[in-house]
């Protein structure tokens, strides 16, 4: 059986969180509009500067996708608009992104879709 995973969010908590759920052979998708910048570097360390102006996401999920895993990055806002599109075949949603609208999103879709979430 194969555990889907949305995880919103590629910088200091969702990309620790990324690597440790492809490690475990879960699929993700791995949300987030932003690009690395080198002012991310110094707290998140699953970049490096090579990564810069790259977008977080694609680049979390190459890593996740070398290390054994399965993984796509989906450079964009995590939005109730487009959680179907993303998240429909997700089993658990893990909310590891920053922004309050954000989070808020994801827990009133899970929670309408009977998804559970862990922020």
């Amino acid at each position: 059986m194969t555990i889907r995973a949305t995880v919103v969010g590629a910088g200091g908590l969702g990309g620790p969180l990324a690597l440790a759920l492809g490690a475990a052979r879960i699929e993700l998708a791995i949300v987030d509009p932003d690009a690395v910048e080198i002012s991310n570097l110094h707290r998140q360390i699953h970049f490096t500067t090579l990564d810069v102006g790259k977008p977080k996401a694609s680049v979390l999920a190459g890593a996740v996708v070398a290390q054994g895993g399965s993984a796509k990055g989906y450079q964009l806002r995590w939005t109730a608009e487009d959680a179907d599109d993303i998240s429909s075949d997700s089993d658990i949603i893990v909310d590891g992104s920053d922004d309050p609208e954000t989070k808020f999103a994801v827990a009133d879709w899970a929670v309408a879709t009977g998804r559970p979430y862990v922020i």
